[in-house]
Parts: structure tokens; C-alpha cells; sequence
């Protein structure tokens, strides 16, 4: 049986669908069961829906209500809110489990689990992927207590020993990170985890998460992971990470990315097909009338525009669908 958790809030749950409904296709010759983790704001309609995704797929779906009041100390994560830190109660939530694989929301799953499912994690608690990191951020590994950011891993995709989780109360760990460091952290959850785990986490091969940094920051990608295995990862992706803003996203409007039109197809499957694409807007229309290469650019100018312009009306031309 291969366990994966998910977490998604009311806005997440068309594309926390498409994440549970690959995983499940995908899961091969195992039983798969699809832990959703959410808070208040999720319809019991939408959580009907999840359930009875997963069954016609051939999965189960367990559908977990998490207490936000309990993550009221930890700090909000931009529009996400505390969604980010729900993975905190896997190893108490499912405490009859040895392992679980945490999956972002905005993941797409296209080979096979078991292999990743059975992945000898020797004496690591976790198994990740290591991030890819622009240059300019380099500085924050030593701010973290790490020795570089070469020993730091992306989120997205987790590969959890729950037994050694449980015993070095990793993730009580990271929520005293979290509660101490507050709002100096950059990506709060992120880095609250990378500081829990640092010295317990085994790297995986980025085909287990294909971010998008591997295809947009090809030279970065490949001095943090290597040439071979950046090139296997982008031929052959086993998970594709969508992670980033905007238009890094294969459900925004000017998504660039080669996969954007399988992701789509895997949602037409869902009881959420005729989600529209997100920020259909007149500045997005205009600039998707560009050619393909310069439209990633001409976005990045009209987000700062748009934060200029909240800043001084609070209000602005937004990423309406």
C-alpha cells in the first residue's frame, strides 16, 4: 500500500485533484491511498468530490479536517495561509504508518511510485530533492544554521520515514523554528523544515521532482545537481513540480511550460474540468499576443507593476480567472 498525503485549501482543491488523481493512476501494481489534508474552508461538496475522484480511479481518498487553531502561533505564508504547514501532523495523524509521501498541490505525477515508494532511505528520515537556488538567495544557507545551500532541499515532494520522524520529533522540531523565526524566515515553511531535518534527509534524483527551475535555470540546476542528472530528469520526469508564481503554473493563462497541455487534460478528468485558466486578463492577453520567449520577461514587468500599484492604491489589476 503506498500512502500520499496532500494538502490543499478551498482555492487549491481543482489542482490538489489533478496532484491525487496522477498519484493514483500512477500508483502501478500498489493500492494507493490519498491522505487530503484541509482546513475549515473546504465544501463538503469539494471533499465528496475528492472521494469519489479517487474511487473511479481505483485509489481511496481519506479526507483529513486539520485543526487551524492549532497552527495559529506558526506564521502565514503569504495568500496561502496555514495550509503550508498542515504536513506538520503526518507522523501523529497517521500513526499506524511507517512511511508516507507528501505531495504539493501544484504536482503532476507521470511514471510509476513504486520505485520511489521503495527507496532505501538507509538511516535518513526523509527523502527530498535538493533545491535549486538562484545565485543572489546563496547567503541564506549559513542564516539557517547550514553549511551551504547545497544541503538544502525543496518541499514539494517528501519522502517520509514516520518512525524516524516520530523519534527525533522532527516536525515539533520545525515548529519551534517556525515559532522563533516567524516572519525573518523567506519561504517559512520551507526553511523550517530544511533546519529540522538538516543531517536527516537522504537526496533523491530530481526526476522525483521536476521543478520548473530545472527547465527555466538550466545552469543553476545543473551545479546544484549535476549535468546527467538534470538531463534525465528533464527527458524522463517521474513527478513534474510546477513550483514558482504566475505564469510558472500550467493553469495560468501564459504558462509556458511543454507540459501544460497534459496537466490540463488530467483535469478535464476531474469534477473540476471547466475551472478556467487564471489571470485572463487584459495585461495577460496582451502580452500572450507576444512570442513565446519574450512573454516570461514581459511578465515579470507587469508583477511589478502591479505591486507598485497596490502599493500605492492598495488595490490594482489582480489575477482574476
Amino acid at each position: 500500500m503506498i500512502h500520499v498525503a496532500l494538502a490543499t485549501n478551498a482555492e487549491y482543491v481543482p489542482y490538489c485533484a489533478v496532484a491525487m488523481l496522477s498519484a493514483i493512476e500512477a500508483r502501478g501494481t500498489s493500492e494507493l491511498t490519498a491522505h487530503v489534508l484541509t482546513g475549515e474552508d473546504v465544501s463538503a461538496a469539494d471533499i465528496d468530490g475528492l472521494a469519489d475522484l479517487a474511487r473511479a480511479a481505483g485509489g481511496t481518498a481519506l479526507v483529513h479536517r486539520i485543526a487551524v487553531a492549532d497552527l495559529d502561533v506558526l506564521p502565514s505564508v503569504g495568500r496561502f495561509g496555514p495550509v503550508v504547514w498542515y504536513r506538520l501532523v503526518l507522523p501523529e495523524l497517521l500513526v499506524d504508518e511507517d512511511r508516507v509521501l507528501y505531495l504539493d498541490a501544484d504536482t503532476l505525477v507521470v511514471r510509476p511510485l513504486e520505485e520511489l515508494w521503495h527507496i532505501d532511505l538507509e538511516d535518513a528520515a526523509l527523502g527530498a530533492v535538493r533545491n535549486v537556488v538562484e545565485p543572489v538567495h546563496c547567503w541564506r544557507g549559513p542564516s539557517l544554521g547550514l553549511a551551504d545551500m547545497s544541503e538544502y532541499f525543496n518541499s514539494g515532494v517528501l519522502l517520509l520515514d514516520l518512525g524516524r520522524v516520530r523519534a527525533g520529533d522532527l516536525m515539533g522540531r520545525a515548529r519551534e523554528v517556525a515559532c522563533r523565526a516567524g516572519d525573518r524566515l523567506l519561504w517559512p515553511d520551507q526553511d523550517a523544515l530544511n533546519v529540522a531535518f538538516s543531517g536527516r534527509w537522504k537526496p533523491i534524483h530530481p526526476r522525483w521532482n521536476c521543478m520548473n527551475s530545472l527547465r527555466v535555470w538550466r545552469l543553476w540546476a545543473e551545479e546544484a545537481l549535476g549535468a546527467d542528472a538534470v538531463a534525465e530528469a528533464l527527458s524522463d520526469p517521474a513527478i513534474l513540480h510546477f513550483e514558482g508564481p504566475g505564469l510558472s503554473k500550467p493553469w495560468h493563462y501564459l504558462s509556458d511550460d511543454p507540459r501544460r497541455r497534459q496537466y490540463r487534460s488530467t483535469m478535464a478528468r476531474t469534477a473540476w474540468g471547466d475551472t478556467p485558466l487564471a489571470d485572463r486578463t487584459a495585461s495577460t492577453r496582451l502580452i500572450g499576443r507576444l512570442p513565446m520567449s519574450w512573454r516570461r520577461g514581459a511578465f515579470g514587468h507587469l508583477l511589478r507593476a502591479r505591486r507598485l500599484l497596490n502599493r500605492h492604491t492598495g488595490s490594482g489589476e489582480g489575477a482574476r480567472r
